[in-house]
């Protein structure tokens, strides 16, 4: 059973966390940098193999401090889409992280940060990181910081606006995908933003960067849990910020 909320709660006063390791040659590691990093700092199996629901329900909360509901549905939703079941073992895991890198499951093209499948009918993914789009978001990063102190919800529907103008060679994405895309925006705001709602570029460059909680830097766990009727209100803000910007900004192709 899931530990009590009680146990969380606690933990949301503290900022002691486990010390980040980079992964090694034989760590599995996915396209999801929430996930890798939490790997990274122990809170999932280092290795990143057969992960259970408890494990990373777990991690979810106490680290980003994600509500009770949220982290069910976000934990039992990956395992049930990617896990793999074993006889030996009734907790249907992920088997590893870079799993999550099949094409068109949970993964999907036009990612702030990785390039798109080779093609729409490719089996996987990239996993890896790609510097050129890294260093894009950090360039449109440290833009915002000094124009208003850090990226907003409001630049993430630019953002996005920007990355799918890019990248859609492969086809539009759908609605489910969407979606995907805007909570990926959603989470790196809920849990990099802070209360003020802006994400500073060095918090963006550790996490996604170098998949590490950007502690050194001065970032905390989210005082407020991050449950999910806020968090879909942060959606919301960013899909018609995209909206907006698309109007404002016909394409030439259009």
């Amino acid at each position: 059973m899931p530990s009590s909320p009680s146990k969380f709660d606690d933990l949301a006063t503290t900022s002691a966390f486990k010390p980040w390791t980079p992964p090694g040659p034989d760590d599995s590691r996915g396209p999801c940098p929430g996930l890798n990093t939490l790997a990274n700092h122990g809170y999932l199996p280092h290795d990143g193999k057969n992960i259970s629901f408890s494990q990373l329900y777990k991690a979810l909360r106490e680290v980003y401090n994600i509500s009770i509901p949220w982290a069910f549905i976000l934990a039992s939703g990956t395992v049930l889409q990617m896990g793999e079941f074993f006889l030996s073992s009734p907790h249907l895991p992920l088997p590893n992280l870079h799993k999550l890198a099949l094409h068109n499951k949970i993964e999907h093209d036009s990612s702030l940060v990785h390039a798109n499948a080779p093609s729409k009918d490719a089996k996987w993914a990239p996993a890896h990181i790609d510097d050129e789009l890294l260093k894009r978001l950090l360039d449109q990063a440290e833009a915002a910081a000094v124009d208003h102190g850090g990226l907003t919800p409001e630049d993430f529907g630019e953002i996005r606006a920007l990355r799918d103008r890019a990248a859609l060679s492969n086809g539009p994405l759908t609605t489910v995908q969407a979606r995907l895309a805007w909570s990926e925006s959603t989470f790196l705001m809920m849990v990099l933003g802070g209360v003020d709602e802006k994400i500073k570029p060095e918090y963006l460059k550790a996490f996604i960067g170098e998949e590490r909680l950007p502690i050194e830097e001065g970032w905390v766990r989210p005082a407020k849990k991050i449950g999910l009727r806020i968090f879909n209100d942060v959606v919301v803000r960013i899909k018609k910020a995209q909206i907006s910007w698309e109007k404002a900004n016909p394409s030439e192709k259009a």
